[in-house]
């Protein structure tokens, strides 16, 4: 899908705020971010030592397609915060950002069948291939994988460093949680459990005698379920948009983290793995701060 034209779209007003944590110089980052918001006519003001306002309305969905894979490249954490609500709400994405893999990936690993399945993840990832598209082909791959092969590596499954302590800090403040992903729900579920997250939105697949059947068994939740599944949290939890805290790290996740009142581009696959951080550290970023 292409980028909207800024024209087309409600811009976000002033008083938005980029936050930058991490090991990458926040020099670095500033010129970059500059450069990016120039492209729609707003200046930047650097705040603090890793803060900067944005000095007029800029399109949330274009600023963070441009900022995302320069996060990923250089392993850094970045919050975009159009909102001063208290936070009330995350809403995580799955495979890298819950987990400290992409399951696909892993159980290709084991099939044998790595590396055209990680080259199809990368390239959704990247929005390079159409996510729909990526995810059927790699399900025809993995048809009549048993169940039972699944499962195994699902309990040997690592979740990521600090989720454990994040989702507590969250739950120990009434702040509900959900996990918002493409992938496959039977993960989900596990995960879903380990941490205790209210809820789940995650793309089921066809289970036949005991095998993946390489077809899905419902809708794809793909980057507009994404951002159904947002408004849905909100109905059930009486909050809005601007309460809750969106974290991904995916082309797929963009409309979601754009639609949020906080959206943070986090992965815990970072490309300079040396820069790999804590999920928990999320609770650095002062916007977030309430939540803790």
């Amino acid at each position: 899908m292409g980028l909207r034209n800024p024209n087309d779209c409600n811009k976000m007003n002033e008083k938005s705020v980029v936050r930058l944590i991490g090991a990458v110089p926040p020099d670095r980052f500033g010129k970059h971010l500059a450069a990016v918001c120039a492209a729609q006519q707003t200046a930047v003001v650097q705040s603090d030592a890793a803060g900067w306002a944005l000095d007029g309305p800029i399109d949330p969905y274009l600023l963070l397609h441009e900022l995302l894979p320069w996060t990923r490249n250089e392993g850094a954490t970045l919050l975009f915060s159009q909102s001063k609500r208290p936070v009330r709400a995350f809403l995580f994405d799955l495979d890298a950002t819950l987990t400290a893999c992409e399951f696909l990936d892993t159980l290709a690993d084991e099939l044998g069948l790595s590396d055209r399945i990680r080259q199809l993840t990368r390239a959704a990832m990247d929005g390079k291939m159409d996510f729909a598209a990526s995810y059927r082909a790699r399900l025809q791959l993995l048809a009549d994988t048993p169940i039972d092969r699944i499962d195994a590596i699902i309990a040997r499954l690592q979740l990521t460093e600090g989720a454990e302590r994040l989702c507590e800090a969250l739950h120990r403040q009434g702040i509900a949680t959900a996990i918002v992903t493409g992938g496959y729900a039977r993960v989900g579920r596990a995960v879903q459990q380990r941490l205790g997250i209210r809820t789940l939105y995650a793309t089921e697949l066809e289970e036949r005698a005991g095998k993946l059947t390489g077809q899905l068994a419902g809708k794809l939740i793909n980057e507009t379920e994404k951002v159904c599944a947002l408004d849905d949290f909100c109905l059930q939890n009486g909050c809005q948009r601007t309460d809750c805290a969106v974290v991904g790290d995916g082309a797929n996740d963009l409309r979601m983290l754009a639609a949020a009142g906080r959206a943070v581009l986090y992965s815990a696959l970072p490309a300079k793995t040396s820069n790999a951080m804590a999920i928990d550290r999320l609770l650095d970023f002062p916007e977030l701060s309430a939540a803790e």
